[in-house]
């Protein structure tokens, strides 16, 4: 099941990886988290909009399942919501399901996402964003 997940993960065609993504966050395990996590992250840096913003939301539902790929995965999150980054996302899609990963995370253990108060409100500031 895992090989044929990451072979649809893999994929040339965007729909295929999107339903690839969307039978992980419906079917995972703390195993099948643990094994898919790595590709997951990958498909943040997607050419396409859609695939990315679609890896963020799976994000979240490996994060429920297997909490200590949160750690090394944090970083790239919040990456996607930075101006200045070179790897910072400027589609509004997925900013957006940055922003809902990322305060969902908050709402169960706020004292551990208090850093992210300045991009949120670098977010809401800005004039691109509103």
């Amino acid at each position: 099941m895992t090989a044929l997940l990451k072979k649809d993960l893999n994929s040339s065609n965007q729909y295929e990886v999107g339903l690839a993504l969307y039978c992980i966050s419906s079917i995972s395990t703390p195993h099948l988290a643990r094994d898919v996590v790595v590709d997951v992250v990958h498909l943040l840096n997607h050419p396409r909009a859609y695939v990315r913003k679609k890896a963020v939301l799976c994000l979240y539902k490996l994060f429920l399942q297997y909490a200590e790929c949160l750690r090394p995965t944090y970083p790239k999150l919040k990456q996607k919501l930075e101006d200045g980054d070179e790897h910072a996302d400027h589609d509004a899609s997925v900013r957006g399901a940055v922003v809902c990963v990322l305060c969902e995370l908050a709402r169960r253990n706020p004292a551990n996402f208090i850093g992210l108060a300045v991009p949120f409100y670098s977010l809401l500031s800005s004039v691109h964003s509103n």
